[in-house]
């Protein structure tokens, strides 16, 4: 029975550890963009409780951000200064 307890914390540390598909930084940095252009007001929103990787317009590969495609979703405001922080970017849509 004392075996209980460590094989469900080793089921959550190897169940935390699939699920994290995205770097912490990287994750930082789209909530920074969320939060400065008005994420609630999004056509396409998103849910913030869910694996980045559901995240519309999100591409990641080897746990980085690597396409940001927000084409008319109604951003407004300003982007942030930590988006250039994301090292692998490879596309960026914003338009409209």
């Amino acid at each position: 029975m004392k075996k209980l307890p460590y094989a469900t914390i080793l089921l959550f540390f190897v169940c935390s550890t699939l699920y994290s598909t995205v770097s912490e930084n990287d994750k930082k940095v789209l909530l920074d963009l969320y939060h400065s252009t008005n994420g609630p007001g999004w056509t396409d929103t998103w849910d913030l409780e869910a694996p980045v990787s559901e995240w519309c317009g999100i591409k990641i590969k080897e746990n980085h951000v690597v396409e940001i495609d927000l084409f008319e979703n109604n951003l407004v405001g300003q982007l942030p200064e930590s988006l250039g922080e994301l090292q692998y970017l490879q596309s960026l849509n914003l338009a409209f």
